[in-house]
């Protein structure tokens, strides 16, 4: 089912017996989850119980820095004019676009599943800066999805190279952990390899 397909690669992780807590995910699908709590993989890995980073398609911010902040040294995204702010400052992204933006390499019929179970978020989390970066202290991987029209390839490559990680590339929509399960579970179980050391 489309669940399945979504969660796949975290699917091949738990049956591998992975522990998870210990790898901190910063995958798209995730990112909004995040950042719904205000929070994002760079700050939450200095809990102190997480050894390794994997940044999937995501921002990496450095302390007191926000995602709007690391987004306008480069071009506007083309879907921006898309979104839709309502009374409560919550922003929309018009289920209809959202395939061609966020899942283009996902079949029509899961794509637009998504799309209909993707909620609003806080416009005001974007500009939320992050207190700590745990990529100064714990060691990072970065997948580029170079096929992305969330966040430019060319942004996640910078932010890579900022942090020192050790960067793959797939070619994928802004969604790799459901569009290409296996390579991005290859970087994942590589991080969790080298931080088992």
């Amino acid at each position: 089912g489309t669940g399945d397909a979504q969660h796949g690669g975290l699917q091949l992780l738990q049956r591998l017996g992975l522990d998870l807590p210990h790898t901190l995910l910063g995958d798209a699908e995730l990112a909004t989850q995040l950042l719904k709590r205000r929070t994002v993989i760079t700050q939450a890995g200095v809990s102190g119980q997480v050894r390794a980073l994997v940044y999937v398609a995501a921002f990496a911010p450095d302390r007191n820095e926000s995602t709007n902040a690391l987004q306008a040294r480069y071009p506007a995204p083309e879907y921006a004019p898309l979104l839709r702010a309502d009374s409560a400052g919550y922003l929309h992204f018009p289920a209809d676009a959202l395939p061609h933006y966020f899942a283009q390499d996902l079949p029509a019929a899961q794509a637009m599943v998504l799309a209909a179970t993707q909620g609003p978020i806080r416009a005001s989390a974007f500009d939320e800066q992050v207190t700590e970066a745990a990529w100064h202290d714990i060691p990072s991987w970065f997948l580029v999805a170079d096929r992305d029209r969330m966040i430019a390839p060319q942004l996640q490559r910078d932010m890579a190279q900022r942090i020192r990680s050790r960067v793959r590339e797939v070619q994928a929509s802004h969604v790799p952990f459901a569009s290409r399960p296996r390579e991005t579970t290859a970087v994942i179980l590589e991080a969790v390899a080298e931080a088992a050391l």
